[in-house]
């Protein structure tokens, strides 16, 4: 083992630590500034994943412009702050309208990820600004006519059948202050995923 896994282990040792062992601290901050805190926990997890991705595609942890990246994975964090209430009250709305299905987890992850767009959009907007980061400015419809993509949105379509789903239904299963802190765990899953697509698409 390297030095610098090492490092990145104690990293999120740190951080998993501080959640387990003030997680009052933790909840109340949480629900006064859940904004603030959905920014720092997907930011902090997701950009560990993003480097994660890159240690397992390069053998290196440290990927290119990685204050842009935790930049951008903040104010996804921003999204899914949002985004767990909005379809967690929709879906029970409806459901109690009896125009859908009882709002249990399962169903509640299933509209997240099939009919409310967050997995798959989530992760084609990601793609499509690491595809600028690295590159230049493209519009979203430049990558999807490259070869590269389409392969990718294989590897992505059968994560979020596979993996996402049932990984969103225990997410929905957690009270509502845990959710953007399950997301921000399933992000580093999400680098692994992501990695193994970038490996295929190559």
């Amino acid at each position: 083992m390297r030095f610098s896994d090492i490092v990145g282990a104690l990293y999120l040792g740190a951080i998993t630590a501080f959640i387990v062992f003030q997680n009052e601290l933790f909840i109340r901050l949480t629900e006064t500034y859940p904004y603030p805190m959905g920014f720092a926990k997907i930011a902090l997890l997701a950009t560990f994943g993003e480097c994660l991705r890159h240690r397992l595609t390069t053998g290196h942890w440290i990927p290119d412009k990685l204050a842009i990246r935790f930049l951008v994975w903040g104010i996804f964090g921003l999204w899914f702050t949002a985004a767990f209430p909005f379809v967690a009250g929709g879906v029970q709305a409806i459901s109690s309208s009896h125009l859908w299905v009882p709002a249990n987890p399962f169903w509640m992850s299933a509209w997240i990820n099939l009919l409310g767009g967050y997995a798959f959009s989530m992760m084609f907007t990601h793609y499509w600004i690491d595809a600028m980061i690295a590159g230049r400015f493209c519009w979203p419809w430049e990558v999807l006519g490259r070869p590269e993509t389409r392969r990718w949105a294989r590897i992505v379509f059968l994560s979020l059948i596979l993996f996402w789903i049932p990984a969103h239904t225990i997410t929905f299963s957690l009270p509502p202050a845990w959710r953007v802190t399950s997301a921000a765990y399933l992000s580093i899953a999400l680098g692994v995923v992501l990695s193994f697509a970038a490996r295929q698409g190559r």
